[in-house]
């Protein structure tokens, strides 16, 4: 057996004394058993100096290595370990060092000679010992991914980022790279890789993502390592083949639009990638948004990017497109369908790849996106495709996460859209309740009648005071309103107090369903103010008519205006008896260009009736009691100013209403309308009545405005009168006494043949005794042919009486 003896004793003391110039313990063909290992290494344990320890042929088997290797595992001085020759060091001895080097950060070169060890053993102890010329975090990760490789342990991340120092060099080499690709090439469990701000260059980003080819990492960072188009360009072609991959950040390098061209192209061909983090790099901003937008369609099923661009190029043959997210595929679709079948469904962001292929498209009419995963965003980006998009007509959301914001946004649009007519929100999550969709029905509704509706309806629902006419004359075929519309029209009047007019005509279609609708409303109290109703052309029987105006003219308050021509209306008798008991508001009917001709007398009495409604109620309750030739009633007695305060501007137009009634009248004798202001059209009116009324025998024409002009209208008018013999005018400004003279004639006829008296009046109150003569003058002209003379004489005496009126008697 070696004496180590002498070994032992030059170098043990110095090592235990920890001898400051010495750093090199260096053993030249000294043969060391496993003794004088262990002695050395117990000595080199408190050891700080020696850095360099050098056995050439030292003839040291797996033991002895093995003393060496507790040695390594606390020391962290020695940084080079060289066993050369033919030593007895076994694969087991290697590896024991090899994992020994997995936790000693201080050896960088080891050697270890050896016949019974194998290459493979003996390569990767220098593998190891490379990791320790990295730096520490390096050192770090690829111990622990050796170790999870050889354990399988579960997913983890790798985080190697480190923002440098301004001006720092970058710390890790080409063969750092080298290094933790091997690694990645055989770990299959990292799942998140952030290698940001440390591996330098495009060599570097090449070398790193080839080894991510086919590794299922999800999420790759590489920020701020100066990469370039050309280090772009070979990342997106390694990266072509990882189907794991949704994230890829690349801020702060130096890449260009080159470079993102690389990614656009990327995100064609690999399926999973959702994001490209491309910030402050060279690229463009367009650029930028096409990156973006890349990426979005890549996210999408897998059908819906198959169709993106022949809906983007306006595919005449797709005009369904379903997008169900649990459709079971297009088997059995017609040929103008585009369907797609995928466990991935579609979400917010795939409403704005669809929002950017169908805003100009002009060929879809139908897109069903049912039992998907669109929220508010999504339904916001859809609703903006409807503000673009004026050819699509259904949208069918149902099953999907829309709560009552996106319902707000679809709500907006539509005011300005006019395609969309069937929007399904139902069987959100969660559900929405009525009151969320009642506005967005009402303008879907709207979109399906004609356009003025668009913009009225929510004015009339806002009572704005500027909207006081609802127009829906249908002009054409495409502007013809439906029954739907006079159901929307009368939800908005129901509360409305401003609208004045209504217009409905020219649509036949409406009779029906629609019109009670709207009738419902103008007869249900509060009411709308509606005074005109235009229902011309409308196809009205005469029964609708009728049951129309018993509900109108029974209960509206406000009606003054009914428009009815060109209906096929042939008795209007019933409606007079209307008019006559429960209306006093309705003024003028327009029954014109009637299919049936209608009786002349009755349009007359229908006309007068409503002429008195414009009249204040006591006047017309009077006038209709003339009318209706009351039995009862024989003098018809006007106070002083009462048709004044009939009728604010002129009394005239009181007079011919009960003058026109007067016509008809066979029980009036009296009438006195004396100190009313009357004029001149007065008298014409009397005068008209008096040549058709034969019952009336005295009329008090007193303190009026009537001149001779308006007399002489009366005196004709007795030429056709027998019945008339009292006719006071006194207070008139009667000038002409031919007009008194005639006036004379006609009453004093009709006196003889009643065998009564008769009665014509003075001009004023105060005439002259010279008048007085000349006015019996006039009378005994008038009562020549006629009466004695011995009754001339009698009148002749009572002209000195102060009266205003002469009595003859036969």
């Amino acid at each position: 057996m070696a004496d180590y003896t002498p070994f032992t004793n030059f170098y043990i003391p110095r090592l235990k004394a920890n001898e400051e110039g010495l750093t090199q313990l260096k053993l030249s063909q000294r043969g060391i058993d496993d003794e004088a290992a262990e002695s050395l290494t117990v000595a080199l344990k408190t050891n700080t100096n020696i850095q360099r320890i050098i056995l050439e042929e030292p003839l040291v088997g797996d033991k002895a290595l093995d003393s060496f290797c507790r040695l390594f595992r606390e020391n962290a001085t020695v940084e080079v370990f060289e066993l050369s020759g033919d030593n007895c060091v076994s694969d087991a001895g290697v590896r024991e060092l090899t994992n020994c080097l997995l936790v000693n950060g201080s050896l960088t070169n080891v050697l270890v000679g050896s016949q019974s060890a194998s290459r493979e053993a003996l390569d990767e102890l220098q593998l190891i010992c490379s990791w320790n010329r990295e730096p520490p975090a390096l050192k770090d990760v690829l111990v622990s991914l050796s170790r999870r490789i050889e354990g399988n342990n579960p997913s983890c991340r790798v985080n190697l980022s480190e923002v440098l120092p301004s001006g720092a060099h970058f710390p890790y080499t080409l063969q750092s790279a080298r290094l933790l690709s091997g690694l990645l090439k055989t770990d299959t469990a990292v799942t998140e890789l952030d290698l940001s701000h440390n591996f330098q260059g495009d060599e570097a980003a090449d070398i790193l993502t080839r080894a991510l080819a086919d590794h299922p990492v999800l999420e790759l960072r590489m920020n701020g390592n100066q990469i370039t188009d050309r280090g772009a360009q070979a990342m997106a072609h390694n990266l072509v083949r990882n189907t794991t991959l949704t994230t890829l950040s690349l801020h702060d390098n130096v890449i260009g639009d080159a470079g993102a061209d690389a990614f656009i192209e990327l995100a064609k061909v690999n399926p999973t990638i959702s994001h490209i983090v491309v910030e402050r790099n060279n690229i463009t901003q367009n650029k930028k948004h096409e990156v973006i937008f890349a990426l979005l369609l890549n996210a999408q099923p897998l059908k819906l990017k198959r169709l993106y661009q022949d809906l983007c190029l306006n595919n005449s043959t797709i005009q369904t497109l379903i997008l169900d997210g649990d459709s079971q595929g297009c088997g059995g679709e017609p040929s103008n369908r585009a369907t797609v079948s995928s466990a991935k469904r579609l979400n917010d962001i795939s409403c704005r790849v669809l929002k950017s292929c169908l805003e100009f498209n002009t060929s879809v009419r139908t897109v069903r996106l049912l039992n998907n995963r669109i929220g508010n965003d999504g339904a916001s980006l859809l609703a903006e495709l409807l503000l673009r998009n004026q050819t699509i007509t259904c949208l069918d959301l149902q099953g999907n996460l829309i709560g009552s914001n996106g319902v707000s946004s679809f709500v907006a649009v539509l005011k300005m859209n006019r395609s969309c007519t069937m929007l399904n929100l139902s069987k959100q999550t969660p559900q929405l309740s009525d009151s969320d969709l009642s506005e967005l029905k009402l303008l879907l509704d709207l979109n399906a009648e004609p356009m003025c509706l668009k913009s009225l309806v929510p004015l009339l629902h806002k009572n704005d005071p500027s909207v006081t006419v609802v127009d829906l004359t249908a002009s054409d075929a495409t502007s013809n309103p439906s029954q739907l519309t006079c159901t929307i029209i009368a939800s908005a009047l129901a509360s409305n107090t401003h609208i004045t007019e209504l217009n409905l005509s020219y649509n036949p279609q409406l009779v029906g369903r629609g019109l009670d609708s709207i009738l419902s409303v103008l007869t249900t109290s509060p009411c709308p103010p509606i005074q005109t109703l235009n229902l011309s052309h409308m196809s009205l029987s005469n029964s609708e008519a009728t049951t129309l105006l018993t509900e109108l003219l029974s209960k509206s308050t406000t009606l003054t205006n009914l428009d009815l021509s060109g209906n096929s209306i042939s008795d209007i008798e019933p409606w007079i008896e209307l008019l006559l008991e429960k209306n006093n508001t309705l003024t003028a009917v327009n029954l014109s260009n009637s299919t049936v001709e209608l009786d002349e007398t009755l349009l007359a009495e229908l006309n007068v009736i409503l002429a008195l409604n414009k009249q204040p109620k006591e006047f017309k309750k009077m006038a209709l009691q003339v009318y209706s030739n009351n039995p009862s009633l024989h003098e018809v007695k006007l106070q002083p100013n009462e048709l004044c305060r009939y009728s604010q501007i002129s009394p005239d137009e009181p007079v011919r209403l009960l003058c026109d009634a007067l016509v008809r009248n066979h029980t009036v004798t009296r009438i006195d309308m004396s100190n009313n202001y009357l004029g001149n059209p007065s008298a014409v009116a009397v005068a008209e009545m008096l040549s058709k009324n034969n019952t009336i025998h005295t009329i008090d024409l007193s303190s009026n405005n009537i001149t001779d002009e308006g007399f002489l209208h009366i005196a004709e008018s007795l030429i056709k009168n027998a019945t008339l013999k009292c006719l006071v005018i006194d207070g008139n400004p009667v000038q002409d006494r031919t007009t008194r003279r005639r006036l004379n004639l006609g009453t004093c006829h009709n006196a003889t043949l009643a065998i009564e008296t008769y009665c014509v009046a003075a001009s004023c109150s105060d005439s002259s005794m010279v008048e007085r003569e000349v006015e019996a003058a006039i009378i005994n002209d008038a009562l020549s042919d006629y009466h004695s003379s011995s009754s001339i004489r009698k009148t002749m005496k009572q002209l000195q009486l102060p009266l205003y009126s002469y009595t003859a008697e036969t």
